[in-house]
């Protein structure tokens, strides 16, 4: 066995004693009666990256009661451990790539007020762009772990229609970003490497 077989059994291991972990918490806080937005965020915390940031997004993507967006949230996670280790694998890996990008967003809107007016010309308008792509991808971040927790077909093929939507309008603000980019000599597949794979994978 590999290093990097033995390495990523170790990671999905972690995953599976955090998810344990992080189901146990919220029972806790069930049985006080003192389940609450911050206590299951906190509890979100204690999961690997970037599976962390990943439940956070799911958990505020769903509607209801915090014991219903609780018990959708971790029902998602636990069915990325059901599927075993080669889901783990792919779900991770996608996400890795796409937090980064975001984490990349975030970083150009703080640096903005430098590259934009220099470079960019309309710091307005990229951050605008950039802002609804991100919306978007928190939406599809949640519907895409949903959908690899349901079963049956009639649901899995609204999901797929709100999915093919989502990406549409992603593509949509790629699309205009590239254009403007272009114009001032900025290549929008170096800035935005991420979506341009999760166009391209779907």
């Amino acid at each position: 066995m590999s290093i990097l077989t033995r390495q990523n059994m170790g990671m999905f291991s972690n995953y599976k004693i955090a998810v344990e972990k992080l189901k146990k918490e919220t029972q806790e806080f069930k049985e006080k009666e003192s389940l609450s937005n911050a206590a299951t965020i906190d509890a979100l915390d204690s999961l690997p990256a970037p599976f962390n940031s990943f439940g956070k997004i799911l958990w505020d993507g769903i509607d209801g009661t915090e014991t219903e967006k609780n018990d959708a949230t971790i029902k998602s996670l636990e069915k990325i451990v059901q599927q075993g280790e080669l889901k783990y694998d792919a779900v991770e890996n996608k996400l890795e790539k796409l937090t980064k990008t975001i984490d990349t967003l975030y970083d150009n809107q703080i640096q903005s007020s430098i590259i934009d007016k220099q470079a960019l010309g309309n710091e307005v308008y990229v951050n605008t762009l950039e802002t609804s792509m991100k919306q978007q991808f928190d939406i599809w971040s949640s519907l895409y772990v949903q959908k690899g927790s349901m079963i049956d077909p009639t649901h899995i093929a609204k999901l797929d229609i709100q999915i093919k939507e989502i990406l549409r309008k992603i593509r949509i603000d790629l699309e205009k970003l590239d254009r403007f980019l272009t114009k001032k000599g900025i290549d929008s597949k170096k800035r935005y490497p991420a979506f341009y794979e999760l166009l391209d994978e779907s």
